[in-house]
């Protein structure tokens, strides 16, 4: 990564992913400066701060990630804009309780620390009574960062 001050700074890390990973970065409404590497698996959320990237850990210590579809714990990962600026949120495409249609639930994820360590905040419903390949596609399309 490159600063607007010239600076370079990296970080290394190891994921079993088949494919390259695609760099977003962006700066939350808290004013974190976040960077989500996004693998067709998972995406891995990380943090630039002190003039470093450090990896934002979750509640449990671990390096906070979100499923791309490929556990099934989640379908995808995107941003929600409004007033105060972007709101970074888990993804998950389910069936809506009638079993015909789909609808997306979305958590919203809270930085602490400058994007250090986050944590799950409040969940939503939003986007019901899609088809299965609408819900996914808007899972992976319309909540870019």
């Amino acid at each position: 990564m490159r600063t607007a001050a010239g600076l370079t700074t990296s970080t290394r890390f190891s994921v079993a992913e088949p494919s390259e990973l695609e760099p977003h970065g962006f700066v939350a409404a808290d004013g974190s400066s976040l960077i989500l590497l996004s693998g067709s698996r998972q995406a891995y959320l990380f943090a630039f701060t002190g003039c470093q990237v450090v990896v934002t850990h979750n509640a449990e210590g671990e390096q906070y990630r979100f499923d791309n579809g490929f556990a099934w714990s989640g379908t995808g990962v995107g941003c929600l804009r409004g007033g105060d600026g972007l709101t970074l949120v888990g993804l998950r495409a389910e069936r809506t309780t009638d079993g015909n249609r789909y609808q997306i639930r979305r958590t919203v994820i809270e930085p602490v620390q400058l994007g250090r360590s986050a944590r799950n905040g409040p969940t939503s419903v939003g986007d019901t009574g899609l088809t299965r390949e609408a819900a996914f596609d808007r899972v992976r399309t319309g909540y870019p960062c």
